[in-house]
């Protein structure tokens, strides 16, 4: 095997190496990305709902007033949320 040869397997193992790493590194980071995700606060029904009406309010009225728009979507939530209790849900 010429000196050529040898130094394109040695250069070809080298890589190969890099990319076994790399592919760790990613897994590593797909676990992770899981974790975090699961241990991540999740929106509640009553977030839902809120975010719900308020993609109606803003898409009906504009959001020409913010924390308005916000605290009136948190009220038609908290509505959905009695209609939700009343009927035992």
């Amino acid at each position: 095997m010429s000196g050529e040869t040898k130094q394109r397997i040695g250069d070809l193992e080298a890589e190969i190496a890099r990319l076994k790493s790399l592919l760790d590194v990613v897994k590593i980071s797909r676990e992770y990305s899981q974790v975090f995700w699961t241990l991540q606060e999740r929106p509640t029904i009553r977030d839902q709902f809120a975010m719900a009406a308020l993609s109606g309010i803003i898409s009906k009225y504009g959001s020409m007033n913010c924390p308005s728009i916000a605290l009136d979507a948190y009220d038609f939530a908290d509505a959905m949320m009695r209609v939700r209790e009343k009927n035992g849900e």
